[in-house]
């Protein structure tokens, strides 16, 4: 029990490691990519148990319905996100 105890310890003090998928563009770690795979991976499986019956336990409709909140996020954030500062002028109007 104690070495379970001082692996679970392990892992606390420096952290458990979590894979993100980079974006291909930014080079950085991006979770919302990583969520758009595995919602995708999800619904091809349980487009696949439904046609075939082999894994009877997914639904396939809130499978759809998380890869659709998945994409929508991801590419939602794609399309706002420019990385670069707009400055907008002030306008100067003359009261006289």
């Amino acid at each position: 029990m104690d070495s379970f105890k001082d692996i679970i310890e392990k892992l606390t003090q420096g952290g458990l490691p979590i894979f993100f998928i980079r974006d291909p563009k930014t080079e950085a770690p991006s979770v919302t990519l990583t969520m758009l795979a595995v919602s995708f991976t999800s619904a091809v499986l349980a487009q696949s148990a439904k046609v075939s019956l082999f894994l009877g336990g997914i639904d396939s409709e809130n499978a759809n319905y998380l890869f659709g909140m998945c994409a929508a996020l991801y590419f939602g954030r794609k399309i706002t996100k420019s990385g670069k500062n707009v400055e907008i002028a002030e306008k100067q109007v003359d009261k006289s």
